[in-house]
């Protein structure tokens, strides 16, 4: 039987510690999937450019950045958050592509206390370059990056992955936001649910 994905929109751990970070972008860490990765910028220069989409308390530059090259493994969404993983005032941000120089897609400074976290869509199979450093003038150090994609709970009865994402959006919103995503190679839509036993197992089995 061949899966799909429905995704239910709320509107209004695995891994083993590895890899530390290239000091350099053009020879950035491979790594893939959900997991926790060690990172360390206590010898790192800064070899990324500033961008506004980083501007925060009068400053937009990454310093003593690490990179790492990462593959995504879903075609769902994933948050990677340094928070509870270091005590170092750490940025990070998301580029789109494995190469340098692509378009950032997201950046955090201070999302939980002065650590960071920044939830991105995700294209299965798709390279993102993943930037740490700190907000300038603080003291580098080591950590641990979490990288967390959701996944679909599967429904054995129908062969149906169920995905609940918050998001504050219109239904159309919504509806397209679902359209991006993707599961075991077939798109994803918002749920139907045809009948109660449907709705039984979402009920018990998706959390919401």
């Amino acid at each position: 039987m061949r899966s799909s994905l429905s995704i239910l929109l709320a509107l209004g751990l695995t891994g083993q510690l590895r890899a530390q970070g290239a000091d350099d972008c053009s020879l950035a860490t491979p790594i893939a999937g959900s997991g926790t990765f060690a990172f360390d910028n206590t010898a790192a220069t800064t070899d990324g450019i500033l961008d506004p989409l980083c501007s925060a308390a009068g400053t937009a530059q990454i310093e003593r950045d690490v990179w790492f090259r990462w593959t995504a493994s879903v075609g769902t969404r994933a948050s990677l958050s340094t928070c509870g993983g270091t005590s170092v005032d750490t940025r990070l941000a998301v580029y789109e592509g494995g190469s340098c120089g692509g378009s950032m897609l997201a950046c955090s400074d201070d999302a939980c206390g002065l650590q960071s976290r920044v939830d991105i869509e995700l294209v299965a199979g798709q390279e993102y370059l993943i930037r740490i450093g700190t907000y300038p003038g603080a003291t580098p150090g080591a950590g641990v990056l979490e990288i967390e994609e959701l996944t679909p709970t599967l429904n054995p009865a129908n062969g149906h992955g169920y995905l609940v994402i918050d998001a504050d959006v219109t239904w159309s919103e919504a509806r397209a936001l679902a359209e991006t995503m993707s599961w075991s190679g077939l798109g994803g839509h918002l749920v139907t649910i045809t009948d109660q036993a449907e709705m039984d197992w979402i009920q018990t089995n998706v959390p919401y």
